[in-house]
């Protein structure tokens, strides 16, 4: 075998030019510059799942996600001298060696010998980038996507950091690089009187037109307001994002490092954008928020980023709850409001029904609640219940109902009990950003 290099990997290649690992099957395009696009197979032939990224230069963009073991493929279309490489699904930690898609060569099989284990040191960098970036200061600005994804560059500059790959010594709410404070937002009653205040004949919310489309004893509450958000506000989250929506997905088991997977949902076909770097900080954004955190009186460290979201005709989300009772292991703790925004008016469909809640007079009975989208609309609603906010409501079980006609855009604004912001920065919310 002789020794193909690029960049700072290498790659073997047979005495007949193919890489080791591919196939040597005929290419309908026989062009040899990068230019050349063409239609490749990966084939995970290893014992677990995997995800295959394509090497973008820094940590790697996926192309593939759960690829099957033991002989799933994935086709994809790319361009000649492109880089990808495969890792154990929700662990990120590399399988075998990078491939380079070469002319001639189709189909690139991941060996079924190849070792799945997990490394126990687990201080291994997993970019090419971790160096230049650790050096740069990001170990500093970004700890927890760094622990993760760099510990062995961050180390260096700041020996122990590769002991905070463990979750336990870097997730504790009352760890002092959190700097969290121990108490919730929330005690029991909170919750009824953060709502009552809104709908009090004296509110400053008034001119939002507050409507009670549910409220205890009867059910839990649902607030609905109008123009609550305003047009500049529109569109500063939707087009500061335009270019970046994709398919949504779920959440799923945190790995050991504390990373929570991403999984395509069979339930959910919608297309998704995260509020960060320039949207989460536009001016117009940032007086959104401010809004929120008047009406809500929690502090806007207890929020995630906006999820801006679209959806196309034919579009839904299946019945689900924001809130996961699991999440109290976390520090910022559990979800316990949603602030949900529309960006748009829909010309049919789309609606949030709460399929738990009182079918209002003349609906179908059985049918729940419908919030129809109106550009600029909210409505508010809890995930816990007053008398516990660590416990969930089920009563607040919801789903998007299908698009018919038109495009809906919206976003949720989650909540949390505890700060937010600090344990994402750590990488302690399952995910980073």
């Amino acid at each position: 075998m002789a020794v193909w290099p690029f960049g700072s990997s290498e790659v073997e290649v047979a005495a007949d030019g193919t890489l080791a690992g591919g196939t040597a099957t005929p290419s309908s395009d026989e062009a040899t510059d990068s230019s050349s696009e063409v239609s490749v197979v990966f084939t995970n032939n290893s014992p677990e799942a995997a995800d295959l990224y394509w090497d973008d230069g820094r940590y790697g963009a996926i192309v593939a996600t759960q690829v099957p073991a033991r002989g799933g493929e994935t086709q994809i279309n790319t361009f000649l001298s492109h880089k990808f490489y495969w890792t154990v699904h929700g662990r990120r930690q590399q399988l075998g060696r990078d491939v380079s898609v070469k002319a001639g060569v189709v189909r690139y099989e991941l060996s079924a010998d190849v070792s799945v284990a997990v490394d126990k040191s687990a201080c291994q960098d997993r970019a090419r980038r971790c160096s230049v970036d650790a050096k740069n200061g990001e170990c500093t600005r970004n700890p927890g996507w760094m622990i993760v994804n760099c510990p062995k560059s961050c180390d260096a500059l700041k020996p122990g950091t590769c002991a905070l790959l463990d979750p336990k010594k870097r997730c504790d709410r009352t760890l002092p690089h959190l700097n969290m404070s121990a108490d919730p937002t929330w005690k029991a009653g909170d919750l009824n009187a953060m709502f009552e205040a809104i709908m009090a004949p004296d509110s400053p919310w008034q001119h939002l037109n507050p409507t009670a489309l549910s409220r205890p004893p009867e059910g839990p509450w649902l607030v609905q307001f109008d123009n609550v958000v305003q047009e500049q506000e529109i569109k500063a989250l939707t087009g500061t994002v335009a270019n970046q929506f994709e398919r949504s997905t779920d959440t799923g088991a945190s790995n050991e490092f504390g990373e929570a997977q991403k999984l395509m949902s069979t339930g959910r076909t919608s297309e998704n954008a995260w509020c960060v770097n320039d949207c989460y900080t536009h001016p117009n954004v940032v007086s959104l928020t401010e809004r929120i955190q008047d009406i809500t009186h929690v502090p806007h460290g207890h929020y995630e980023n906006f999820q801006v979201l679209r959806y196309q005709p034919g579009q839904y989300y299946r019945t689900h709850h924001d809130m996961s009772p699991s999440d109290m292991k976390l520090p910022c703790g559990p979800r316990i409001l949603t602030f949900f925004l529309y960006l748009s008016d829909v010309e049919e469909g789309g609606g949030t029904n709460f399929p738990r809640l009182k079918s209002p007079p003349g609906a179908p009975q059985g049918s729940g609640l419908t919030v129809q989208p109106k550009r600029g609309r909210a409505v508010l609603w809890p995930s816990v219940l007053d008398s516990d906010p660590t416990r969930q409501d089920p009563r607040t079980h919801h789903q998007a109902l299908p698009v018919t006609k038109g495009t809906k855009f919206a976003a949720n604004a989650w909540i949390h009990l505890f700060d937010y912001k600090m344990p994402n920065l750590w990488g302690c919310t399952g995910a980073f950003g």
